[in-house]
């Protein structure tokens, strides 16, 4: 190409600025024939390649300096390359190898966003705003006659230098905790000093506090916040009642885990004429005893989320709050913001209204108890619960017609069954047990979904501002990567069809229909899941596409989410006859909001993590032994085995297969000369390799007797069934909120329950 049309090009985008430039118009300024237009495509193409021009928009292209720069969350990968989760949502933003400079796994960055050397959508001029990690936790070696920490994350891929002084009594081999004092800036090397040794890892008792270092995550609170909870009322008196509704004379209960201590949410109904009803959702006003600027406040705000992992739970706020004062508990006084809806005989909303209150709850029930009762029909707990047997049977009714109602708009629900661990005394796992989510926990779940949404109504219909739960539509390349994978699962009878545009929820949910009894169901819900995108907070009006909902908040946990008190915040000052403009908080919203899904993702990685090494040392004990399974996902490296008995993937590598294969990328499948071996395969599997730390497990396909008489390995299920396959994507892809992914709920054999509450959407 004529070096002097390349120039010309660049001369005339330069000289618009910021202000983008279409290859039509360029062509028009430029006073070219269009039987050069290909020359000048060309053209647009070297200089964005070689970083002089970025696109912008569909098809405008600026100076690579007049580029609009977005900023987010860095989420890199072992092989080098990341992906930025954008702070104001949509798609992640892929960062080539060559592009990651000195930014690390977990730091916030701002970049541009560009063309790349292959054709793709990529970042590029990444700055590091925030640095994600403080600390990191790996293996004290030798390296090169000095002392390094390799951390555990494969994603956090420098090692960090450390100077003898700085080792302490840690040995070679240890794995260490390292405050980072050098971050990898202007050719400087990753250093730090070592703050806690953590054994060598054999040690189960310490997997959680080591994931908790390895997150950043520290359980204590501070000095000024115990202090300040320390000195919190534990009973409601009579300033605390003053201008609230009194509804100690409602019948009132909790629903929760038989192991839970904080009780944020009761429930009243009341019959009322014609099949119509009433029904009050209380949640504890946490504001009245964190209010804004306090010590509690300040540190909920940084905590974000309370974090509950698999044989502990890293609050938000301290137990003289979380477990006192704000707890909902039975025959006592506790102050409250009520949403009070009305309902028609079948189930429609027909009004509403929100105040703050005082209640009396008068039983705590467990949802074993609740399906015992409804369900099960236990004599014995009916008998107990007389009084409270008619409302109880009609929330059940009411949460079955919202499950239609819910249903008929479209709404997606994942009914993935959960996965309840057993541990022993050494923190090690005794036994693995399946839960299905039975009518108390639907129950609950279907009258939170209401009254976050009655109250994200209320807050935009008086036009004042929300933190938003949104759940943006899916990106459509991933939904359609799926499609031929449902195909094989569902079979040839379900015409499964490309979509030219994003398919509204209705659609996908008729999918989650079809694949309903299957045998490979849960694994054709985990990938749909996969396809869609992450839920956030944002003080953005968007809509919640999992839900199907135009008008979504978080208003129902504000004791382990800092978004519901922030929303209960609005309520009460719009209640007190306010004006939003007076709070000051209000112009960090979305910076808050940003940085509570941040801590979100956070928790939700440690949550997962400490829970697949658990389960790699129950299997890692288990080594030579063999378990059915079905094939969770296709890879040109191997294939994942979900094993069925713990729920957990292992790796069978392409080496560990009786023959060559090739990957049918487009059917995610390993195809050789006399097998082919496909997402939802039922297989049979030996355990060969374990490694707890790392999360990983490796197989081997165990061969059948008698196998050359018999189907191939890999056969497809009971009803042409083949399970779940996954589309590529970038690590955020995720669930719609509530039962959007497997659950994992614990206890201690003969010592007590870790029962999470669900994350309700």
């Amino acid at each position: 190409m004529a070096k002097n049309l390349l120039e010309r090009v660049y001369a005339v985008v330069k000289r618009c600025g910021s202000e983008p430039l279409s290859e039509a118009e360029l062509m028009r300024r430029l006073n070219l024939p269009m039987a050069r237009r290909k020359e000048v495509k060309h053209a647009l193409r070297d200089l964005v390649a070689d970083g002089r021009l970025a696109r912008a928009g569909k098809d405008g292209f600026v100076e690579a300096t007049a580029a609009p720069g977005v900023s987010g969350r860095l989420i890199a990968h072992p092989d080098g390359f990341g992906f930025v989760v954008l702070d104001g949502g949509g798609e992640d933003v892929f960062v080539p190898r060559h592009e990651m400079g000195d930014a690390m796994h977990g730091d916030r960055v701002s970049l541009k966003v560009g063309e790349g050397r292959d054709g793709r959508t990529a970042g590029y001029g990444l700055t590091v705003l925030e640095r994600g990690s403080q600390t990191l936790v790996g293996r004290l070696e030798r390296l090169h006659q000095r002392w390094a920490v390799v951390p555990l994350d494969g994603r956090q891929t420098r090692p960090v230098l450390i100077s003898a002084s700085e080792v302490g009594t840690a040995r070679e081999g240890d794995l260490v905790q390292v405050r980072l004092t050098g971050y990898p800036e202007h050719g400087e090397p990753l250093s730090g000093t070592v703050e806690n040794a953590l054994g060598d890892g054999t040690n189960a008792t310490l997997d959680s506090p080591l994931v908790l270092a390895e997150c950043g995550i520290d359980p204590p609170f501070p000095p000024e916040v115990a202090a300040e909870a320390a000195r919190l009322p534990q009973t409601v008196t009579a300033p605390y009642r003053e201008g609230r509704e009194d509804l100690r004379g409602l019948p009132t209960v909790t629903i929760d885990g038989e192991t839970a201590k904080d009780f944020d949410d009761a429930v009243s109904w009341r019959p009322e004429a014609d099949g119509a009803s009433t029904l009050w959702v209380h949640i504890a006003d946490v504001d009245a005893f964190a209010p804004v600027g306090s010590a509690l406040d300040v540190e909920a705000r940084e905590r974000a989320t309370s974090v509950y992992l698999a044989d502990m739970v890293v609050p938000m706020f301290p137990e003289a709050l979380s477990n006192g004062i704000c707890s909902l508990n039975p025959e006592t006084d506790r102050c409250t913001l009520t949403a009070e809806m009305q309902f028609d005989a079948a189930g429609h909303r027909t009004g509403y209204r929100i105040y703050t209150s005082v209640i009396r709850s008068d039983a705590r029930l467990t949802y074993t108890g609740v399906n015992r009762m409804l369900v099960g029909g236990d004599a014995e707990l009916q008998t107990r619960y007389a009084a409270l047997m008619p409302m109880l049977r009609g929330m059940e009714k009411l949460a079955r017609q919202r499950m239609v109602v819910r249903g008929e708009r479209g709404s997606l629900d994942f009914d993935l069954p959960e996965t309840l661990i057993v541990l022993g005394a050494g923190g090690e796992i005794r036994d693995v047990l399946s839960e299905e989510r039975e009518i108390a926990h639907r129950l609950i779940e279907e009258f939170m979904l209401i009254a976050n949404e009655t109250v994200a109504e209320w807050l935009t219909s008086g036009r004042w501002p929300c933190v938003y739960r949104v759940h943006e539509d899916p990106d459509l390349d991933k939904i359609n990567a799926f499609v031929p994978v449902a195909r094989n699962v569902l079979g040839p009878d379900i015409p499964i069809p490309f979509y030219r545009e994003v398919p509204p929820p209705k659609t996908l949910q008729w999918l989650l229909g079809k694949a309903s009894g299957h045998p490979a169901e849960h694994v054709l819900n985990s990938l749909l899941i996969r396809s869609l995108k992450q839920a956030r907070y944002t003080g953005e009006h968007l809509m919640h596409y999992g839900l199907a909902a135009e008008t979504y908040c978080h208003f129902t946990s504000p004791i382990r989410r800092y978004p519901d008190l922030m929303v209960h915040r609005l309520v009460r000052h719009r209640l007190a006859g306010g004006d939003w403009r007076d709070l000051k908080w209000v112009r960090t919203l979305e910076e808050t909001a940003i940085h509570a899904s941040s801590r979100e993702r956070r928790a939700m990685g440690a949550e997962r993590r400490v829970t697949a090494i658990k389960k790699c040392r129950f299997l890692a004990r288990k080594v030579g032994e063999a378990f059915e399974g079905i094939i969770s996902s296709v890879a040109r490296f191997g294939m994942f085995v979900e094993i069925s008995e713990v729920g957990f993937d292992g790796l069978v590598p392409v080496e560990n297969l009786p023959e060559r294969v090739t990957f049918d990328d487009r059917h995610m499948a390993l195809v050789g000369k006399t097998h082919r071996w496909q997402i939802g395969d039922m297989v049979r599997a030996q355990v060969v390799f374990a490694d707890p730390l790392a999360g990983r497990v490796t197989l081997e396909l165990e061969e059948a007797e008698g196998e050359e008489q018999g189907p191939p390995p890999g056969r497809r299920p009971p009803h042409g069934g083949r399970g779940k396959g996954g589309a590529p994507g970038s690590p955020s892809g995720g669930g719609a909120g509530a039962g959007a992914a497997k659950a994992t709920r614990t206890h201690k054999a003969g010592v007590k329950k870790v029962r999470p509450k669900r994350k309700r959407r």
